[in-house]
């Protein structure tokens, strides 16, 4: 995903430079056991829960000596938007006109940052998401 990017509503500036998105939202919910003792040989059924979990979401960028992320970590609430990069679906057509976006409201959740010697100084930044995430496709 070469020319990803993510931003928060309130500080655009606290995720820069993306190295990695770690852990991508995963959507989960339970399942409930209907099973009784006339189910069919035994076997289990099950319905949909109610709750769903939109998960978390994960990204690492390169750190900023810029920024104070514990101050802006203090913000909680935010909103996350990625951006996706533009992209062709076949070999000579033109890139669409307007790049898909991925968005939902989150609450900041934890800072790992890293710094190794010899190596790019890099942090971590953790959301739990809330709410019904929105996702806009890509428009020529």
């Amino acid at each position: 995903m070469y020319g990803l990017s993510a931003a928060l509503t309130t500080n655009s500036t606290v995720i820069g430079n993306i190295v990695s998105v770690d852990t991508a939202p995963e959507m989960s919910r339970e399942a409930i056991d209907t099973t009784h003792s006339g189910s069919t040989n035994g076997i289990m059924t099950c319905i949909p829960g109610n709750k769903i979990d939109p998960g978390e979401i994960a990204v690492t960028c390169q750190y900023s000596t810029q920024l104070d992320y514990g101050a802006l970590f203090l913000s909680g609430c935010d909103t996350i938007t990625v951006t996706f990069p533009k992209r062709v679906t076949a070999c000579g057509q033109s890139l669409p006109g307007t790049a898909a976006t991925w968005a939902s409201a989150c609450v900041w959740t934890k800072l790992s940052p890293k710094w190794e010697f010899e190596g790019l100084a890099v942090i971590t930044l953790t959301f739990k998401l809330s709410g019904a995430p929105t996702y806009v496709a890509a428009a020529v």
